[in-house]
Parts: C-alpha cells; sequence; structure tokens
C-alpha cells in the first residue's frame, strides 16, 4: 500500500505550484477578502479553507470503493466549478461593516463557514491530477488505504498553500483594512474566471476534465467507421499454395467430411460461406484458414475429428467469469484460424496447417464420453478460432447438450450470420474478443475487420447466449482511452451494462515481439475508465492487479466471487443473487 500512498504525495508535490494558481487562487481571494485583524484570525481563515479539502479528500476515500463497484460517474466537474465562483461573487459583495476583527466574536459564521464550503468544493473538483489520485486510491486494497491515499494528495498539493497562507497571516495589522478592497476585486475576477471555465466544460471544452464527465446519449452505440482502402496490414497472411487432392488428404491422415455452408460454382470452383472472407476456391486449392479445401467440387473440412489439444480447464481460463463459477471445462482445438493476428499468443497451432503438427482422431461422441467421465460441465471450443472447425464444434455440441453438459464458444466472432444462428442453438455461453475499437486496428494487426465481430455479438446478445468479451491491451496499438471509452460505451449500448469486459495484458509473440508487455497500470486504468463508462462487471486478466479479477456486486459493492489467478476463493452467490443485498448477478449459476 505504501507505493499508493507515495505515489499519491508525489502526485500531489508536482501538481502544488497549479494548485495555488487554480485553487490556490480561490482560496487566497477568499481568504484576502475576509481578512480579519489578527494575524491568528487569517491563519485560522486559511487552515479551514484548508479542512474543507481535506474533508472532501476523506469524503472521496470511503466512497471511492462503492462508487467502484457500483460504476458511479465522478460528479460534474462544471457544476462544482460553478458553485465556487458563485461562493466567491457572494463574497466580494458582502459589504465590509458584515466582516469583524474576531474569529470568535465579530467574524460571522458564514465566513468560517464560508471557508469550510470553498475548500470542500475546490477539493471534489475532479482535476486530473486527483483523478489519478482517485486511481492509486481504488486500486489500494481496501477503504481506509483509499482515504489514506486521497490524504497523501492533499498533504502533497497543500505544503505550497500553507506558505501563501502564512504570508497573508503575516501582513502588518495596520494594512489590513486597506488590502481588503484589492481582497474584494481579486474575490470577483476569480469569481468570474471560474464561472467562466464551467461555462467552458458544460459546453464540452473544458480540456481533461471534459473527457471524464458521463457521455452523451448520441454517442454510444456508434460503430467505428471503415478503414481506408489504403491501409494495409503489418502482415498479409497468405493462402498456401500447394494444392490438395483426395489421395493426398488421405496419405496425410487428414479429413474428407464434407462442409457445412458453401456453394458450388461453374468450373469445379466453390465459394465458403461460414466466415465473412467468403473465400473462393478452385481445386485442390484451400482457405486463408488452411483448414477448408475444395476437393473434386466439395468443400472438405480437413480438421473434423482431428483435435491438436485436448485439456481440462478451469473455466476462468477461457474466461467465463459468470459461467459455473469453478467448474472445469474439457477445451478442443484444431489447427487453423480464419485470422491473421500478428500478435497471437496460439500462433504454433492457429496459423499452422493441419499436416505440420501432430493430431489423433477423436471423434464428437469420445469427446462427449470423455467430459462426462471426467466429471466437467462442459465443453470449451477454445485455443485456435473454432468457427473453422464448425462442423466439428456443431456435432460435439449438440451431443453434448443431449448429455447434460454446457457449451463453450471462444472466439473472434468472424463467421456469417446463418451459421452463428445454428450454433446459437447449442450454446450456452460465448467469450468474444473486440481486439480493437477500430477497423484501422483490426485491418493493420489482424487482417480483417471490426463490424462482423460487432454483429456476432449483437446476434449472440439476440440470441440469449451468455456473453463475456476480452480486450487484449497492447501499449500504443489500442490501448488509447478514447478508443476505450467507445468501446465501453457501445458494449453498454448494445449488449447491456452487465456484459463482463475482461481487459487481458500482451505479451510479445509470433510477429509482434518489440512491443513491451501491458503495464499492468495501464489495465489498471482502463478497468476503472470502463466501470466510469457504467458497465458493471469488469476484470484484468494475465496479470495480478488486486482485486480486479472479483466479481462485485453492482449494487451494494460487495464483493460476492473473490479469485486468485484461475483459482475460485469463495463464491458466495446465492441463486444467482447477492448474498448481502438479494441484487441479481448477471452470468450462468
Amino acid at each position: 500500500m505504501w507505493q499508493h500512498l507515495v505515489g499519491a504525495f508525489a502526485a500531489g508535490l508536482c501538481v502544488g505550484p497549479a494548485c495555488v494558481l487554480h485553487c490556490g487562487a480561490l482560496h487566497l481571494a477568499y481568504v484576502g477578502r475576509c481578512l480579519p485583524a489578527a494575524p491568528r484570525r487569517t491563519l485560522l481563515l486559511g487552515l479551514l479553507v484548508l479542512a474543507g479539502r481535506l474533508a472532501a479528500y476523506v469524503l472521496l476515500g470511503a466512497c471511492g470503493g462503492w462508487i467502484a463497484g457500483a460504476g458511479l460517474p465522478l460528479p460534474a466537474p462544471w457544476l462544482l466549478t460553478a458553485a465556487a465562483g458563485v461562493l466567491l461573487l457572494v463574497y466580494a459583495g458582502l459589504p465590509d461593516r458584515h466582516l469583524g476583527t474576531c474569529l470568535c466574536q465579530r467574524l460571522p459564521a458564514r465566513v468560517s463557514g464560508g471557508a469550510l464550503a470553498l475548500g470542500f468544493l475546490t477539493g471534489l473538483a475532479p482535476c486530473p491530477p486527483l483523478l489519478a489520485s482517485g486511481v492509486l486510491a481504488l486500486h489500494s486494497g481496501g477503504m481506509l488505504a483509499a482515504i489514506l491515499t486521497f490524504v497523501a494528495f492533499f498533504a502533497g498539493s497543500s505544503l505550497f498553500l500553507l506558505p501563501a497562507v502564512l504570508g497573508l497571516a503575516s501582513v502588518p495589522t495596520r494594512w489590513r483594512a486597506a488590502l481588503q478592497r484589492p481582497g474584494r476585486w481579486l474575490s470577483a475576477a476569480v469569481g468570474v474566471i471560474t464561472l467562466t471555465l464551467a461555462v467552458a466544460q458544460l459546453q464540452g471544452a473544458g480540456g481533461g476534465d471534459a473527457d471524464l464527465a458521463a457521455p452523451s446519449a448520441d454517442a454510444r452505440g456508434t460503430i467505428p467507421p471503415p478503414a481506408p482502402a489504403t491501409l494495409k496490414p503489418l502482415y498479409a497472411k497468405q493462402r498456401l499454395t500447394s494444392r490438395l487432392s483426395a489421395d493426398m488428404v488421405r496419405k496425410l491422415q487428414l479429413s474428407l467430411h464434407e462442409a457445412a455452408y458453401y456453394r458450388q460454382l461453374p468450373e469445379g470452383r466453390v465459394q465458403c460461406q461460414l466466415c465473412p472472407r467468403a473465400c473462393t476456391l478452385v481445386e485442390g486449392e484451400r482457405g486463408l484458414c488452411r483448414v477448408r479445401a475444395n476437393i473434386g467440387g466439395t468443400l472438405r473440412a480437413l480438421t473434423y475429428g482431428l483435435p491438436v489439444s485436448i485439456h481440462a480447464d478451469p473455466i476462468e481460463k477461457k474466461p467465463l467469469y459468470h459461467v459455473l463459477p469453478g467448474s472445469t471445462a474439457l477445451s478442443i482445438a484444431t489447427v487453423g484460424c480464419n485470422s491473421g493476428c500478428v500478435f497471437c499468443q496460439n500462433y504454433e497451432i492457429s496459423q499452422a496447417s493441419p499436416e505440420d503438427v501432430p493430431r489423433k482422431l477423436v471423434p464428437p461422441e469420445r469427446l462427449v464420453a470423455a467430459a462426462v467421465e471426467r466429471g466437467d460441465a462442459g465443453i470449451a471450443y477454445t485455443y485456435t478460432e473454432p468457427t473453422v472447425y464448425f462442423e466439428y464444434m456443431l456435432e460435439t455440441a449438440t451431443l453434448a447438450r443431449a448429455k447434460g453438459l454446457r457449451n463453450y464458444w471462444i472466439t473472434c466472432g468472424q463467421i456469417q450470420e446463418k451459421p452463428l444462428l445454428e450454433l446459437c442453438k447449442v450454446l450456452d455461453a460465448a467469450n468474444v474478443d473486440i481486439k480493437g475499437f477500430s477497423d484501422e486496428f483490426y485491418v493493420e494487426y489482424c487482417d480483417f475487420h471490426l463490424e462482423p465481430v460487432l454483429r456476432t455479438l449483437q446476434i449472440l446478445r439476440r440470441e440469449g447466449v451468455h456473453i463475456e468479451i476480452t480486450n487484449l491491451v497492447i501499449a500504443g496499438a489500442n490501448d488509447d482511452p478514447g478508443m476505450v471509452r467507445a468501446m465501453c460505451r457501445w458494449i453498454k449500448a448494445e449488449l447491456g451494462p452487465e456484459t463482463p469486459l475482461h481487459f487481458s495484458r500482451f505479451h510479445p509473440d509470433y510477429k509482434l515481439t518489440r512491443r513491451p508487455p501491458t503495464p499492468a497500470a495501464t489495465l489498471a486504468r482502463l478497468r476503472r475508465l470502463a466501470l466510469e463508462e457504467g458497465l458493471k462487471y469488469v476484470y484484468v486478466g494475465n496479470v495480478e492487479v488486486e482485486g480486479a479479477a472479483d466479481t462485485l456486486c453492482p449494487a451494494c459493492g460487495q464483493a460476492a466471487i473473490r479469485r486468485s489467478g484461475f483459482l475460485v476463493t469463495s463464491n458466495r452467490v446465492a441463486s444467482g443473487k447477492c448474498p448481502d443485498c438479494a441484487a441479481p448477478i448477471a452470468g450462468v449459476w
């Protein structure tokens, strides 16, 4: 926790001079206007302003955990700024006879109360340094730690304000009355400037703070524009030039199972209609996925019944945090993928050809029998891109459902509507990658497009399949806060705020080895941003960020499920509801 305290103190220390020019100007204008005759009273008045700020920070720290759990937005900056400006104008207009020379006898209660109010309002105003400290507070490990983090920020930022207040207190008594008139002018000027800033913030021109306000309704659910036609991928996935025949397929011990969703064309050509690429293939040619080939004018699924990976995994590894927590899923994959992501974490099997990877014949009924025998709750189609082994997945899933098993689809979402609708009939849950909320990112890094992924998510939602989303965060590629905000707004508008979102850490792999691993601080910041946008369940994966794997009740903020890595250490969800307030927790329970 001490790292958070040091960081918050350093943030306050660095921004201290700016605080003198901004919040400090408000404080000093007020104290100068209400300057009592006694130096000690001046110091006390300044300390009351600082006490108001401290009270605001303690309140922010106490509410931080609850706000994070409920996903509530921060107060609108323009409201607090306007209130501080009005308070200064009120005191600029007070006649001098209302301002006495003794704080305990003649200084009106409204002057000392105003000092506290002004400090409290400026303490609540969410300036960027304060919000940075807020992020530290919300990940510091508890309410007390959050309060102490805010107090550390207050201590750092106040080191520069105390000398200014002491300077006013040292003014000789005979000059104090003369200083009240300039104090009135300064108070009025700062009040007008503050109100002008409030208007600018209200109109969306308030600099960094404006971006932190709640998004307008028409900004939600917006799909990014298509990438320019001139944009080229970092790595363009290529089709294999070698041709296959039926005899070669048999010698390679691959499958000649007829594929679903294709149409025959003149001259022996076929067009695959499984994914949006819609590859047109001549005799012997394979699609870009490398696992579907035109053999004798018929599209063949070369990997049907030939998995290269079979493991029993915790459901949390998929990740599906809201599906039977603590259960296991028999996880399978064949070779192949219809995407060309340069950062692929499983490229050894996803980007390979089926003849180049050891495999074994495991028909659907044997997979289902193995899952039942092991006591797995379901079967997960994962690791590579399950869409390219659609027939194998669909037949296995149909048999699994008949045996009472669940079916989980872990996918990049690149599939056409007709096969997806058929698959939805046997799916219980899906984790879909949104690799970046920009078509430019998809084209450049994945050699594909964003729009089909969003359409897949909308169809899954409409068909009643439980959805969770994974966003692999790559520094300098898809970690822009504006892009992430747009993604969160689309998820909230189109899929619902209860849709779980997982920010996953990138590590250098495949053709993107010179990018550094994603900093944990970046993932924590994006998680906080997603909560601010109103998503109720936001997680961090592939790295330990304290509390970022726990499921919090969006109503009361209490931890309903606690996790350590892929291990569920505590599951208090009862019948899909929070045990503390009975609010529903979205998921499959």
